[in-house]
């Protein structure tokens, strides 16, 4: 590839091209991950026409290839002037990301239809082909079909080809580009998936990676590379310690295995074994999943090659093999396979210069290395804020059946008779078994209306049985409530507030289910009724 087949736009905030420019006046350098966002710097003159849009927040580059394929975009986010007494017009260094970065600075919420103070799943529980999981995902969270405050407005949706392996994901808060690069190797020859500028919008847009390990053949002996520098390392996991759900002696335990993982080990004389946290589900298919990913990943010995491709090569990169494709390098006659993870490029008086990353960068860069172990860090700590969180499906060294609900703020209703479930006392992700649950609710209501509630119970939940014991102005009143019936309270006037006491039990014969608090008025009426902050419901597992 040569200077003549790349263009540079400069857009703002809108997506609109505001101008190219020039190959004369570019000083630019870029470097662009598989599945994760890259980034690129930008020098140029503080009187080019271009660098007040540049300067300008929300503004980018669109980055074109050959045949007028957009090989990157993405916006600006830091520009620096410089003025010394050589360069009295100043030079503005701009330094920017690729749009990947938006699927990095969002979350998938665990009920993304609804508003972030109204989430009633501790999981966004989701089954079909991985491609269509990504989709899925990115749609709901912050595409077309995205609540009104997350949805970004220039996002639009690539085709969907529903391929991959069939896996169940679960997220709860996790970042949204984090869980697609997990379905990207859960396929069955993993997924690349990109953000980039279509005309004035952004599109999130999947990929087959190719495997063109039999056709793309890199050596610097056939002319294919004008050079090469090569790594090698032992693989960082070789088996996998998965724990799921539970406390101690009666926590689910498993190990996982890949044979290109136990292959690996046996090459190095070495059994290297990762514990991965998974609390936040009992499910086997997710436990084995959350195994098998880095084993795919990470479970072979580490090649890692710094090419730079041949100008007159055959082989042409970004159009015969490009960023995730399997291709083969010759290392000292000895043929090895690995993927390509990015790709660098620079430009400016010198000329134009290519080069590809193959296999794991951080096998030549201190920088990178450290950057992985943050990443993975960061991760891991971030799975267990999440899943530790109140009415999560996780929960630290309490067992994960024991789960809570505390009402934080009132909420009110007028001339309704209507059952209604309030999300702030309701339970989800109940394990199976045999549970207790004991409620306070602090109510009022006007004493022509009183107040009505029941209990409800999702699929799995039978036996409901509960004892009611309600204030009264004279005293106490109790009742035994079965199967989850509506029971009634009387109002002493509106803002007047009155309590109930609740205890029970039931059973649960499924995994993931619900028991939810419901209320009304007893009779329609305009006055108010509410259920106060300081309400609560608890469940423990007997």
């Amino acid at each position: 590839m040569q200077l003549s087949d790349i263009s540079v736009l400069v857009r703002d905030k809108s997506l609109a091209i505001q101008g190219m420019i020039p190959d004369q006046d570019l000083d630019l350098q870029a470097s662009i991950d598989h599945n994760g966002v890259g980034s690129w710097k930008l020098n140029l003159s503080a009187v080019h026409p271009m660098a007040p849009v540049l300067r300008t927040p929300g503004s980018g580059l669109i980055v074109v290839g050959p045949d007028g394929e957009n090989l990157f975009s993405g916006p600006t986010d830091k520009p620096e002037l410089s003025i010394s007494a050589d360069d009295p017009s100043g030079t503005v260094t701009f330094q920017g990301v690729t749009d990947n970065v938006i699927l990095g600075e969002s979350l998938a919420f665990p009920s993304p239809a609804l508003p972030t103070s109204g989430q009633t799943e501790a999981n966004d529980t989701r089954t079909g082909p991985s491609e269509t999981l990504m989709h899925a995902y990115v749609n709901a969270n912050i595409g077309p079909t995205a609540t009104t405050g997350r949805r970004n407005t220039n996002l639009v949706m690539g085709a969907n080809a529903g391929r991959g392996t069939v896996v169940t994901k679960a997220p709860r808060f996790q970042v949204l580009g984090e869980l697609l690069a997990e379905l990207a190797i859960e396929a069955n020859y993993p997924l690349g998936f990109r953000v980039v500028q279509r005309g004035g919008s952004l599109a999130f847009e999947t990929y087959q990676i190719r495997d063109r390990s039999a056709e793309i053949r890199l050596d610097a002996l056939n002319n294919t590379l004008a050079s090469q520098k090569v790594s090698q390392s032992p693989p960082a996991i070789t088996v996998a310690i998965v724990a799921g759900q539970g406390v101690g002696k009666d926590r689910q335990i498993r190990e996982y295995h890949t044979a290109e993982a136990d292959a690996a080990g046996a090459l190095w004389g070495r059994r290297i074994e990762r514990f991965i946290d998974q609390r936040q589900t009992s499910v086997e298919a997710e436990l084995e999943a959350a195994g098998m990913e880095p084993l795919q990943k990470e479970g072979v010995t580490t090649l890692a090659v710094q090419a730079t491709p041949a100008e007159d090569s055959s082989m042409n990169f970004l159009t015969d093999w490009y960023l995730g494709d399997r291709v083969t390098v010759v290392v000292e006659g000895q043929e090895l396979v690995a993927d390509v993870t990015g790709f660098v490029f620079k430009v400016d008086k010198d000329g134009f210069r290519l080069g590809a990353v193959i296999g794991d960068p951080a096998g030549f860069s201190a920088e990178a290395a450290v950057s992985n172990r943050v990443a993975n860090t960061e991760k891991r700590v971030s799975s267990l804020e999440r899943n530790d969180a109140p009415g999560s499906t996780g929960g630290g060294s309490t067992p994960s059946a024991d789960k809570a609900a505390l009402k934080t703020s009132d909420t009110t209703a007028t001339n309704t008779t209507t059952l209604a479930t309030d999300a702030a006392l309701s339970i989800t992700g109940i394990a199976s078994g045999n549970y207790i649950f004991d409620a306070m609710i602090v109510y009022s209501a006007d004493s022509e209306a009183d107040f009505k509630a029941a209990f409800l119970g999702s699929a799995g939940i039978a036996n409901l049985i509960h004892l009611n014991l309600r204030e009264v102005a004279t005293g106490a009143e109790h009742g035994v409530v079965e199967g989850g019936a509506a029971f009634t309270a009387a109002g002493q006037g509106a803002g007047t507030k009155r309590s109930m006491q609740l205890t029970g039990s039931f059973t649960n014969s499924s995994s993931s289910q619900s028991l939810s608090f419901q209320w009304a008025q007893r009779t329609a009426h305009a006055s108010t009724v509410a259920v106060h902050r300081g309400s609560f419901v608890r469940i423990q597992k007997v």
